[in-house]
C-alpha cells in the first residue's frame, strides 16, 4: 500500500474535529450576581423564572433576571404573558450608555416589524436617552425594565425610576423581543431565563484525530472518542492533553472563561 509522504518533524498532531455536544439542555453556569427570588411590582407579586448572564466572545457583558407573575418556559409565553413584568440586569464590565442604548434598539428592530417600530418611535427614543444619560455602567452597578399595565415601561438605573413610563403592552413585547425574539440577542441566555438549562441528564462528545511522524515518509493516525456524562464522568481515551497542546486557548465548555480588561465589548 502507498503512503502519502509526510513532512519531517518531531511530532505533527493534526486536530482535525473538536466537538463539544450538549444534548437535551445546554450548560448552565450560576451568576455573579446574587438576584432576589420574589418581588413586588404594583402590589403583584414576581418571581424569579430564571437568571443568566450576557456573553459577548469570551466577555461576560451582564446578568440578567426575568421576573414573571408566574413560571413560563417559552419565548412565546413570555411575551403574551399578562400582568407586570421586569428584567434586571447587573453590568459585569464597562458599558457606555449611548452604545449600550443603541444596542437595544438594534435588537428591538431585528425582531419587529417596521410598522411596530415606526409606532413607537418615541418610546424608543426615551429608551436611548435614559441610557445615554450616563456615560457608562461600572461594574455592579444595576439597570432594570419593568412593564405595568395601563402605565407603561419605567426604566431604572441604580434602583431609581427615570422619568415617566412610556409606551404600551406592544412596546414593551418588543422590548422583550431582543432575548426571546425570533433573532435573540444570545440564545443560551434567552434559554436560561426560561429554566431551560440543567446541569443533569447532559452529555458532551468530543472527537479527536492525532497524526504523529514516525519517519520521514510514515506516520501514524489515531482516532479518540470521549463521552462526558455531566455530573458523573468521562468514558473513552482522554482527547483533551491533545486539544490543550495544539489549540491555542482551548478550554472545556464547562471551565470559567476569561474576561481581559482593556476591551469594550458590550451588548
Amino acid at each position: 500500500m502507498k503512503r502519502s509522504p509526510v513532512t519531517p518533524s518531531s511530532r505533527l498532531a493534526a486536530v482535525l474535529l473538536a466537538l463539544g455536544l450538549a444534548a437535551g439542555a445546554a450548560l448552565a453556569a450560576p451568576t455573579s450576581t446574587k438576584f432576589d427570588p420574589a418581588m413586588e411590582v404594583q402590589g403583584t407579586k414576581l418571581q424569579l423564572n430564571g437568571t443568566g448572564t450576557r456573553y459577548r466572545a469570551i466577555f461576560k457583558v451582564y446578568d440578567m433576571g426575568l421576573y414573571t407573575t408566574k413560571k413560563v418556559s417559552t419565548s412565546a409565553e413570555v411575551i403574551a404573558l399578562p400582568g407586570p413584568k421586569r428584567l434586571q440586569f447587573t453590568a459585569l464590565r464597562e458599558l457606555p450608555g449611548t452604545d449600550l442604548g443603541r444596542l437595544f434598539l438594534k435588537g428591538m428592530g431585528d425582531n419587529s416589524s417596521k410598522e411596530q417600530v415606526q409606532r413607537h418611535a418615541l418610546s424608543s427614543a426615551r429608551l436611548i436617552e435614559v441610557f445615554s444619560g450616563r456615560s457608562k455602567m461600572m461594574p455592579g452597578e444595576s439597570f432594570a425594565m419593568e412593564y405595568v399595565p395601563g402605565k407603561g415601561t419605567i426604566f431604572y438605573i441604580l434602583g431609581k425610576p427615570q422619568g415617566d413610563p412610556v409606551g404600551d403592552a406592544e412596546f414593551f413585547a418588543m422590548v422583550l423581543k431582543i432575548w426571546f425574539g425570533e433573532s435573540p440577542a444570545d440564545m443560551q441566555l434567552r434559554d436560561a431565563l426560561l429554566g431551560l438549562e440543567l446541569d443533569a441528564g447532559c452529555w458532551i462528545g468530543r472527537i479527536v484525530a492525532e497524526r504523529v511522524s514516525t519517519g520521514r515518509t510514515e506516520a501514524t493516525t489515531r482516532l479518540m472518542l470521549q463521552l462526558e456524562l455531566v455530573g458523573l464522568s468521562r468514558l473513552g481515551s482522554n482527547p483533551l492533553k491533545v486539544l490543550k497542546d495544539n489549540i491555542p486557548g482551548y478550554r472545556l465548555l464547562r471551565e470559567e472563561r476569561s474576561n481581559p480588561t482593556g476591551q469594550s465589548i458590550y451588548d
